[in-house]
């Protein structure tokens, strides 16, 4: 049996809830769950047919809509629904290791290599950062405010679970916020990405460093 990704185990998540058309799988996946698992958006489409193949899933036509115009075909749409082997597949899923999180964040990279930024540039994207993560922020703000307002129709037994969830990311984005703010001040007086390069500059990146190892182990 071939190794099944997250996203796997995610479309199995939603159609333990319900049946979903594949198009209706995409937008649920879209609903903040692509900020946790950014992968997840290159498969909408193919890992519900994949699934279907493993034996985890069935899939059904269903007719949309039928046309009144002599002749006229009917549209037809596939409906995706869990099977028993796909519930013991995901239960199973539950009890093997978690992988690392990883962190793709390109903001970051683009300053840890900014030697061939401007300043301007440099400083640009840090701003960009903090507004990135506002906007991410703002995003599950909204979505604990839309579960909140609505308890009984939003995934009501998993309220609890979605709830832990957006502690998290709320939390997660405002650490960006804050990082990219203590960013921009700290650079303030820099005229070139690579002015504190220098030994004359070397206490103010220790400084930093010290910052990173308090922050790091704190509480441990």
């Amino acid at each position: 049996m071939a190794k099944h990704k997250p996203t796997s185990y995610l479309i199995l998540g939603l159609l333990a809830h319900r049946d979903w058309t594949a198009y209706e799988l995409a937008e649920q996946l879209s609903i903040g769950i692509d900020s946790l698992w950014s992968r997840v958006s290159r498969q909408y489409y193919n890992a519900p047919k994949r699934l279907v193949q493993e034996g985890w899933a069935a899939a059904r036509q269903e007719v949309i809509a039928a046309d009144k115009a002599p002749g006229a075909g009917r549209r037809m749409r596939t409906v995706y629904s869990i099977t028993d082997a796909g519930r013991a597949a995901l239960r199973d899923w539950h009890g093997t290791p978690t992988e690392a999180p990883m962190l793709q964040f390109e903001g970051m990279i683009r300053m840890m290599f900014a030697d061939g930024a401007t300043i301007e540039q440099f400083r640009d994207n840090l701003r960009s950062m903090g507004d990135q993560a506002r906007s991410s922020r703002a995003e599950f703000v909204g979505y604990a405010s839309a579960i909140l307002a609505n308890p009984d129709t939003i995934y009501p037994e998993r309220r609890h679970l979605f709830a832990m969830a957006n502690v998290y990311c709320v939390e997660h984005f405002r650490t960006i916020e804050d990082f990219a703010a203590w960013a921009l001040d700290h650079t303030e007086a820099w005229t070139d990405p690579m002015a504190a390069a220098d030994l004359a500059h070397r206490p103010e990146a220790d400084d930093a460093l010290r910052l990173a190892i308090r922050n790091g182990t704190r509480g441990s």
